[in-house]
């Protein structure tokens, strides 16, 4: 207490000073013996020329104050012991100016728990001036995150308070701190009301089954938290809730400002088996099939009507998944024969994502890196990827495995935090809200067609933690040569390293692809593939669409066009631009036309300008020119 205490009248707003070294000088020194102030006044006044008649004016305040009470309510009272960030500072006052209302978009590991936190302590000094106590509800759909919340909330507000079970509430003079899961809040049969509601992961809340908690749970102020993007027609279902992002803060400038490390992220296309290819094209075939039946069908029509949506906009399988989603959030019947083709394609993908070749590749790598002293994070899809990739790593004795049929994931997970080296293996709830800061490598194999599940995952790694450089490494399925079908495969192989590379340069990264000699050589048939197709009809790809550079474009502004194509017009006419090379020429381009200004890119498509141009400077040149004028 007495520790707390002395932190506790450091952070306040006239002093504002980091509280870190008070734990140094409680172990060196009895807290509250003469020394020990000597020490502390000595830190103090080192500070700043008046930091010591602030500090004993402060002191003074609540003595008056709270008399005999003095130091129990202090050590009650929650204050945030860090020093926030300036990002953080900053989205917190947003969040004030919008009447405590909003949800705040930080990139993963940036520290977005901390401005809860921030709004907690808020929340209890408005409330002691009224002489009550505020009601905290914090919020998520997963036990895991709700767990690291109450350890979150009891060290770094200075709490007196057990951080055990997040299902034993936090109560002090103050303030009563609860968590809940969503899942819980859903199936409460009265409405609960508090004074603030904090929502983790908020994105998982416009999902059907979880909206209902906004009818559940009444709040006078709300804060949604969220490390990933805002897409697809979730951002549409936040719109009609009211409730606006009222800040964002991307990865990119948290590299920038340094509150992230640079990092390195390579993106591994390993061959399908020749069992999972037939297999794949089995599924590739019935999914044609049906889709053509869908098109036809009496009731596709009725449905679209209901959807808002034209027949016309229905031209493949991108089109009918953002579809099927759309369907979902607005609580709408979805057709018998669109629920069979939407299980085709999870099926399609499932194989894609549990392909043996490339876990293989995984493991091995993962093995390279144990032998090197490292911590490494492997992200499967499913429990028996787990267990068998756990089974192939026999000659490791660091193996932690967490999915949802091990008994106490959390003691695994503690476990893992506290060994200095590792092998950690887990599905999809590794995926948010898991802090293991010293963890730098990670290897995904679990490849998703969302841009929020690949960010969350490379966030597992992204926590700044002394000069570690992370790597994150993602593996995707792609045929042989030997089975290689000219009229199919370019088309899902080359989308499934496109949608990824849209996703990099949309955080300000650049992948890597590492290609063996024989991948290299595939890639490089399948793009001419492309390009001869572009040629006679428009190329539609399996998450993209229909690829239509005009389209592409017209996501530049003139500026950027002209900065891009004068670059281009400047290099030599036939040099061979790589993936690196292109994301780079955009970037360029942007920070030109805007003053020097780094910057985020989400600009879908941008890697079929490159293969459409023949990753020549003129000929990509040229294509801008063809669209543009």
């Amino acid at each position: 207490p007495i520790l707390l205490f002395f932190k506790k009248l450091l952070r306040s707003k006239e002093i504002n000073m980091s509280a870190d070294f008070i734990d140094r000088l409680g172990y060196f020194f009895d807290p509250g013996s003469a020394i020990f102030i000597l020490e502390l006044f000595s830190e103090v006044a080192s500070s700043s020329d008046d930091a010591i008649r602030k500090f004993v004016r402060i002191a003074k305040t609540l003595k008056n104050t709270y008399r005999d009470e003095l130091i129990r309510r202090v050590v009650n009272f929650p204050v945030v012991l860090l020093k926030p960030w300036e990002h953080q500072e900053l989205a917190f006052s947003h969040w004030c100016r919008n009447n405590c209302k909003g949800i705040i978009e930080m990139a993963t590991a940036t520290g977005k728990t901390l401005v809860g936190l921030m709004a907690i302590q808020k929340l209890a000094a408005d409330f002691e001036q009224n002489g009550k106590r505020g009601h905290v509800l914090i919020a998520s759909h997963s036990r895991a995150i709700l767990n690291q919340w109450k350890q979150e909330v009891v060290g770094k507000l200075g709490l007196m308070a057990d951080s055990s079970d997040y299902k034993i509430p936090i109560t002090n003079d103050y303030v009563k701190i609860e968590f809940e899961t969503i899942q819980s809040l859903i199936r409460l049969k009265d409405t609960r009301k508090v004074d603030l509601l904090i929502v983790d992961e908020v994105h998982h809340i416009v999902a059907p089954v979880f909206r209902d908690v906004f009818s559940k749970v009444r709040f006078d102020q709300f804060m949604g938290l969220s490390a990933s993007p805002d897409e697809g027609e979730k951002a549409n279902i936040f719109k009609s809730l009211n409730i606006p992002i009222v800040f964002r803060y991307g990865l990119n400038e948290a590299i920038k400002d340094g509150v992230l490390p640079e990092f390195d992220w390579y993106l591994h296309p390993v061959h399908i088996s020749d069992e999972e290819l037939a297999r794949f094209e089995e599924l590739s075939e019935k999914i044609r099939r049906v889709l053509y039946a869908i098109l036809e069908d009496a009731e596709t029509e009725r449905f679209l009507e209901k959807l808002g949506e034209d027949r016309n906009q229905l031209v493949d399988l991108s089109d009918f998944v953002r579809m099927i989603e759309k369907a979902r959030y607005r609580k709408l019947e979805i057709p018998e024969i669109w629920r069979m083709l939407a299980l085709l394609i999870t099926q399609r993908r499932w194989l894609i994502h549990r392909s043996m070749p490339k876990i293989d590749e995984a493991i091995e790598l993962a093995k390279d890196y144990y032998s090197a002293g490292k911590k490494v994070i492997i992200f499967t899809m499913d429990i028996n990827s787990c267990e068998y990739i756990a089974e192939k790593l026999d000659g490791v004795d660091k193996v932690f495995v967490v999915h949802s049929g091990i008994s106490n994931p959390f003691i695994v997970l503690s476990f893992f935090k506290e060994s200095d080296r590792g092998i950690l293996i887990g599905a999809r709830m590794l995926d948010e809200g898991i802090d293991i800061p010293d963890a730098e490598v990670g290897l995904n194999v679990a490849a998703s067609k969302t841009k929020i599940q690949l960010v969350q995952r490379l966030g597992r790694i992204l926590r700044k933690y002394g000069e570690k450089r992370p790597a994150f490494h993602h593996f995707v399925g792609i045929p042989d040569d030997r089975t290689y079908l000219e009229f199919e495969d370019p088309f899902w192989m080359l989308d499934e390293i496109s949608w990824v590379l849209d996703t990099a340069l949309s955080m300000g990264a650049s992948p890597k692809i590492v290609e063996q000699k024989d991948v290299k050589k595939l890639i490089t048939r399948s793009e001419e593939v492309i390009r001869q197709a572009y040629k006679v009809k428009d190329v539609s790809l399996p998450s993209y669409g229909v690829v239509k550079i005009g389209r592409i474009l017209s996501q530049f502004d003139e500026k950027v066009v002209s900065e891009l194509t004068r670059m281009l017009n400047s290099m030599p006419e036939d040099e061979q631009i790589t993936n690196e090379s292109w994301i780079e020429l955009l970037r360029r381009a942007y920070e030109l036309a805007y003053d020097g200004e780094s910057r985020a890119l989400d600009v879908k498509g941008h890697w079929w300008i490159l293969v459409l141009g023949y990753r020549t400077p003129r000929k990509i040149a040229d294509l801008i020119s063809q669209y543009t004028g």
